[in-house]
């Protein structure tokens, strides 16, 4: 048995023994008491689009955004149109306003790496409200921040980027203009899988037994393809739905807080890597500690040397095929960011060692 105990950065989470003891009662909603647990993000989008009336089927969605949840409104017939970001990852308000003059019947939102950089959205709220649009907040990347009580009619989410758990998306219905059709399955075999996959990453951690690394990183790799090629909608499995009611958000958010801090602080100016963000808003719990590279060129070989030392910094999102055009700065946003891990499961020593290797 090969053995190197080296620690390792970012990738996939996994679950230990103590995750599941599960002692003391439930800690409660994570976005309302109408929340619904379904498999994973893209559940949750085909989830609400199937519960309402979609007469036109035109929807308008954020050009920085994840192919999977572009994929439920294509196969459901939507003709799509993208609103471009800036390099602060805001919208372009006044694009926004011109596509919805054409009165979609989906108008989607959402802030990057737990800040509410969507903020500016709220400025033409009663102009969205009145193309009669149902409104859709991807809370994916701000779930665990104090944002601003949406004025959305359905706010959704996926989980797995913040904590281990086999399956995970959670839909809140804000406003009673859905029609739910009743849910009764889940998709057990990828959510068994994966949590066979979580636990023998835990023993990978515990032990540096190499064989395992390489096991569960194709399985993974597997595990994801199957879920992607399966369509249908279900339901979060009972395993999940348990680890996310007894989840303690305050040791979560306190934890990335933290660390996102350690990062901000000890970040050597240089002519690479520049932080996304350089203020931490008391409200903000983040994701990822974004940084662009100066050079597009570099990002690939910057991914790569940091991932032989450890730091797995992956790329949110690469281009979906959907989106044919951009703006120059959301191409910039697509071609240069890259995602430090900065998430509760490291201390501050293992942020000083993510900051050595980022500054060398």
């Amino acid at each position: 048995m090969d053995i190197i105990k080296e620690r390792e950065y970012g990738s996939e989470f996994w679950i230990t023994d103590d995750d599941l003891k599960f002692e003391g009662s439930e800690n409660g909603y994570i976005m309302g008491s109408k929340e619904i647990y379904l498999l994973n993000g893209r559940c949750c989008i085909s989830f609400l689009l199937d519960s309402i009336n979609n007469t036109t089927k035109r929807a308008v969605l954020p050009a920085y955004i994840c192919n999977s949840a572009i994929e439920p409104f294509i196969t459901r017939g939507f003709s799509v149109q993208f609103y471009g970001i800036n390099k602060k990852l805001e919208p372009d308000i006044d694009e926004i306003v011109e596509m919805i003059n054409g009165e979609p019947s989906v108008f989607m939102h959402m802030g990057y790496f737990g800040f509410a950089t969507n903020g500016r959205v709220k400025e033409i709220e009663e102009k969205i409200k009145a193309t009669e649009s149902i409104i859709f907040e991807d809370r994916a990347h701000t779930l665990f921040s104090s944002v601003e009580k949406s004025f959305s009619d359905a706010e959704f989410s996926s989980i797995r980027k913040w904590i281990g758990i086999p399956g995970g998306g959670i839909t809140n219905p804000i406003n009673n203009i859905f029609c739910f059709k009743e849910l009764d399955s889940t998709l057990s075999n990828a959510s068994e899988k994966r949590f066979k996959l979580l636990r023998m990453k835990a023993a990978y951690i515990e032990t540096g037994d190499q064989s395992l690394r390489e096991l569960y990183r194709t399985g993974f790799t597997d595990v994801e393809k199957l879920m992607d090629d399966d369509k249908s909608i279900y339901l979060m499995d009972e395993l999940s739905v348990k680890i996310l009611k007894h989840l303690d958000k305050s040791i979560l958010i306190k934890g990335r807080r933290e660390n996102y801090k350690v990062i901000l602080n000890h970040f050597a100016k240089n002519d690479r890597l520049e932080p996304v963000f350089k203020t931490l808003p008391d409200n903000v719990c983040p994701m990822f500690f974004p940084v662009f590279t100066q050079c597009r060129e570099d990002r690939d070989s910057i991914q790569s040397d940091f991932a032989s030392k450890g730091l797995y910094c992956p790329i949110h999102w690469p281009l979906s095929d959907y989106i044919k055009s951009l703006s120059e700065e959301s191409g910039y946003v697509y071609n240069h960011i890259l995602s430090i891990p900065c998430d509760q499961r490291y201390s501050e020593s293992d942020m000083q060692k993510i900051i050595e290797i980022i500054n060398n």
